[in-house]
């Protein structure tokens, strides 16, 4: 019984480690107006819940997705986890579809 107790009090005493945080990335355009561009982000890693601070004012702290960001305009977010863990990303780029960028090289 004495064997079973020390062991539990030793796992016990051990801080669990929160994994890093990862993060990835979706931008694109959804169609040929300008202005509509948009980021989607996927995190995992850390302990959720998740808060978002974006360089774009317009965006909420806890939305992981941007929307009506304007093309070729860089974007940085930080992302912080419930244990305070940070990561920033940045020089995210929202690009223009490729159909409005063929009319403006004629």
């Amino acid at each position: 019984m004495i064997k079973y107790l020390t062991t539990l009090i030793v796992l016990l005493s051990f801080p669990i480690q929160a994994q890093n945080l990862k993060v990835n990335a979706d931008s694109g355009n959804t169609s040929k107006l300008i202005n509509d561009g948009y980021i989607k982000l996927k995190v995992s890693g850390g302990t959720p819940p998740y808060t978002y601070k974006w360089s774009d004012k317009n965006t909420s702290l806890e939305s992981s997705s941007a929307y009506n960001l304007t093309e070729g305009t860089p974007y940085q977010v930080l992302i912080t986890d419930s244990k305070g863990k940070v990561t920033l990303r940045s020089a995210i780029c929202v690009v223009m579809p490729r159909y409005f960028l063929t009319a403006l090289c004629y």
